[in-house]
């Protein structure tokens, strides 16, 4: 028995099938001893949007089913190229406009779910994924098939991903779901799979704006489930790019100012600092610096993970200018109204998220530059952030 085997693993034969990856042909007899499945094959990966051209269709896969079309592609102008000055140094979008992709929901039949990942797979182990940067942040993606799958009766679905742990992600690629699903499935019992390590912000964020209809449930990283029936809501946004529909902004903003007894007219009374001196990274050398001058011009030192999610809520609904560095913290401007924005970049080519997410929110946005890395700590040009409190703004120091 033992020469037999020996045999049959020398006439085992690797066969390469995408650049990358290479699989082990297993002889029947081996099956019991040798997993040779992985989770997603490079080469079975389902593009379930296309960002590119409006006009292509959403990408199909035979394990995929009941799409239901929220809204057609379209393009999206975010500002003008010429009358903007952020638009032509940013990293992406230079030429001020983007495509959105179809908006859509769909079934997922016998789908498989890693819960801590929120990776999504078909039947078939595709992997359900609009674009494919996002890919590779699964940690599921090279692992081998789970052994067992628990079967869950029942409609379900999940709104978490890749990178769902950054708050700004959470608020704008992964939270506004939620709506989509809400449209497509009004009146349907639909229970929301979140992992158990979601922090206390995110699940007050996501309980604040579910519909009466849906549950949420959460359960350890490394569930693996078989939802009965589950509903696959396709990504909002794009690379760098918070720049929503209207209705999107209003479905979180509209239930949460309900919960928490704000009213849609904004007071308007602060100007707020956002330190990000308790940071690992991107922290601003000369903050003392920095928060003395913007003090001369009634700006308040804020640092946001003192605070609650309903007193972060309640500070930004008051904002009337807010200025901070590069961080996730400046989400919570989706709670103020048209605000003037100054944003403190360590590069000199600054990613888009705050400059798209401010322009979908009718705010104004204006910078500051400088010569690090994306995520290095470094020292603000006191001159360059005065210039843009005194010329941009129109501010003086204050008496």
């Amino acid at each position: 028995m033992t020469n037999t085997i020996g045999r049959i693993i020398q006439s085992a034969k690797f066969k390469r099938h995408a650049p990358g990856v290479v699989k082990r042909a297993v002889h029947p007899l081996l099956r019991r001893f040798y997993v040779v499945d992985y989770v997603l094959p490079e080469e079975s990966v389902v593009k379930s949007l296309l960002d590119e051209n409006p006009g292509q269709p959403v990408g199909r896969s035979s394990a995929i089913g009941g799409i239901r079309t929220l809204a057609a592609a379209e393009k999206v102008v975010i500002a003008d190229p010429e009358k903007d000055p952020f638009v032509p140094v940013g990293k992406y979008y230079r030429e001020g406009w983007f495509v959105r992709p179809t908006l859509f929901v769909a079934d997922v039949p016998e789908a498989r779910l890693h819960v801590g990942s929120g990776m999504v797979c078909t039947r078939d182990w595709e992997v359900m994924a609009d674009l494919e940067y996002r890919l590779s942040g699964y940690p599921e993606l090279r692992k081998r098939k789970p052994r067992e799958l628990t079967r869950r009766a029942g409609t379900y679905s999940t709104v978490f991903s890749w990178n769902g742990e950054n708050f700004g992600h959470w608020m704008f690629d992964f939270l506004p779901r939620i709506h989509s699903l809400a449209k497509a499935e009004p009146k349907a019992k639909i229970t929301i799979l979140m992992p158990d390590f979601l922090r206390p912000a995110f699940r007050e964020s996501l309980e604040l704006v579910v519909p009466g209809n849906f549950a949420v449930e959460y359960l350890p990283r490394d569930t693996w489930l078989q939802p009965e029936k589950f509903i696959w809501p396709s990504m909002i946004s794009g690379r760098c790019n918070f720049f929503l529909p209207a209705e999107y902004y209003e479905a979180i903003r509209r239930p949460i100012f309900s919960r928490y007894g704000l009213p849609e007219r904004h007071r308007k009374t602060k100007r707020i600092f956002i330190t990000r001196r308790d940071a690992l990274n991107r922290r601003i050398l000369n903050e003392d610096a920095v928060s003395g001058l913007l003090v001369r011009y009634g700006f308040e030192d804020h640092e946001l993970s003192r605070l609650s999610f309903r007193e972060q809520v309640e500070l930004f609904h008051q904002a009337d200018i807010v200025v901070g560095p590069h961080g996730a913290g400046l989400s919570s401007i989706v709670f103020s109204g048209d605000i003037r924005l100054v944003i403190i970049y360590p590069t000199r080519v600054p990613q888009n998220h705050w400059h798209t997410l401010s322009r979908g929110l009718g705010q104004e946005h204006h910078f500051v530059r400088h010569d690090t890395g994306e995520d290095d700590d470094f020292t603000v040009d006191m001159e360059q952030l005065e210039r843009v409190l005194r010329e941009e703004l129109g501010l003086r120091p204050c008496a």
